[in-house]
């Protein structure tokens, strides 16, 4: 039996987790290629977080690596999106692909 609330159907907590993986794993993805194309050290500063923190996050927290893996709290989230002065549902969109083909 479907759930359904004042909004409509409520989603299953497998749906759930499964969005949220991919919206860590389409973080990961964006922040990674605007360190790239920014530098670490930079977005870091900028964020005013730890360069060592950033490039762990940066490295491992995507949540396909099995393990060692460093999750992003939402509230660096937040600092991370406006330091690179973008949104948090921008930077969990997946990346744009490369249209030239």
């Amino acid at each position: 039996m479907e759930r359904r609330g004042k909004r409509g159907r409520i989603p299953t907590k497998e749906e759930v987790l499964k969005d949220t993986e991919e919206a860590l794993i389409n973080f990961n993805d964006n922040l990674r290629r605007e360190c790239m194309r920014r530098g670490l050290r930079n977005v870091a500063e900028k964020a005013g977080i730890s360069p060592s923190y950033l490039r762990a996050i940066v490295d491992r927290g995507d949540p396909r690596i099995p393990n060692g893996q460093v999750r992003v709290s939402l509230e660096y989230a937040i600092i991370i999106a406006d330091a690179l002065e973008t949104t948090l549902d921008e930077m969990c969109e997946p990346p744009l692909q490369n249209l030239a083909k």
